[in-house]
């Protein structure tokens, strides 16, 4: 009888230990879902760390590029904005805002971060 009861416990403990790993990625993928991008959160003059002008000006509807002193429309479509440039369409892929830092891949698959300017 002692044996069942160990047994038991063990396959109980088992089973809860299961059920709060699977809670506990549940919250983790609410949470990375509201991380989403949306036309707010993007909004915004970034850059570099440590730079003393913003390479971008994100705005509702375009991005302003100071390097090349114009803006290009921009559309977000699954979490990857789709720049149109002139002669092509630029995707950033997976673009996320934590706080006030910018994250994407870009078509290198390099992880880029941009810093919000105040």
């Amino acid at each position: 009888m002692g044996k069942f009861f160990f047994k038991f416990f063990i396959l109980s403990f088992l089973l809860l230990a299961c059920t709060d790993n699977a809670n506990r990625e549940s919250h983790e993928k609410k949470k990375n879902e509201n991380q989403e991008i949306n036309e707010n959160s993007i909004i915004g003059q970034w850059g570099g760390l440590g730079e003393k002008i913003p390479v971008w000006d994100i705005r509702k509807d375009s991005i302003f590029y100071y390097q090349h002193l114009k803006s290009y429309p921009y559309k977000i479509s699954d979490n990857n904005m789709l720049i149109n440039f002139e002669d092509s369409i630029t995707t950033l892929r997976n673009v996320i805002v934590k706080k006030d830092t910018l994250f994407f891949t870009d078509d290198a698959g390099l992880l880029i971060k941009g810093y919000r300017f105040k």
